[in-house]
């Protein structure tokens, strides 16, 4: 086979070198090795071998783009209820249709506590079947319950009385400069009229609750029914 320069010169390029054929053919960059070898077949094999290569390469390229399109596409699609149904309304339905509603809701706080529970129960019998001697592993398990139990308690009592200091220290201050405000009034009749319409002190007045469980339900049906259905009756 006749080489002319063009091979010469390609032939004595490194093989870390690579022809940039795409700016002028549209082509994807080739090493200057495989130039070489698919010089050798020929100039009908070689155009039909980069020819080959290119197709592979757009293939590679165009499942790697349906593949991030297809991730983003599932990452943004959101399952969930259109229609927000209030508790009266979701008693009233069927045990399939309230299965159907329940499938595309949050799951409540309450699952989900029993479902850590579970996977604990779980994961100490895998653990207490692994051990031959299984009574020192229990043991250390129910202390580290009871221990960490007893941690959250006392991290409870602590934020609670946070809280109930800082509630108190309000108090005081606001008590203080109210005090402070009436006292500089210019006469005792503002002095009295401000002291009636905003006290130093709060009164907290407790208000009872006179309904039981089975009028309070009554009483939140009536608020949630829009349409009047529950009290409305046609004579």
């Amino acid at each position: 086979m006749e080489t002319d320069g063009s091979d010469v010169a390609i032939r004595r390029q490194k093989p870390s070198e690579k022809l940039n054929l795409h700016t002028s053919t549209g082509l994807p960059p080739i090493d200057s090795s495989t130039l070489i070898s698919l010089a050798d077949v020929g100039q009908r094999g070689f155009s039909r071998k980069l020819h080959e290569m290119v197709r592979q390469q757009k293939e590679m390229e165009s499942c790697s783009n349906g593949e991030t399109r297809g991730r983003k596409r599932r990452e943004k699609v959101e399952l969930k209820n259109w229609k927000q149904m209030t508790p009266a309304e979701l008693s009233k339905l069927t045990p399939m249709q309230k299965s159907r509603y329940m499938m595309y809701e949050p799951t409540s706080k309450e699952i989900l506590e029993k479902q850590m529970e579970s996977l604990k129960r779980v994961r100490a019998r895998k653990l207490l079947a692994k051990v031959d001697d299984p009574a020192p592993l229990l043991k250390s398990l129910i202390e580290h319950e009871e221990n960490s139990e007893l941690i959250g308690q006392l991290k409870a009592a602590e934020a609670r009385y946070r809280v109930r200091n800082t509630q108190l220290t309000y108090d005081m201050e606001r008590s203080q400069e109210l005090q402070h405000l009436i006292a500089s009034q210019q006469t005792a009749q503002e002095a009295v009229r401000l002291q009636t319409f905003i006290p130093p002190t709060p009164l907290y007045v407790e208000v009872p609750d006179y309904l039981n469980k089975t009028q309070r339900n009554r009483c939140e049906e009536i608020l949630e029914d829009d349409r009047g259905l529950t009290i409305y009756r046609n004579i």
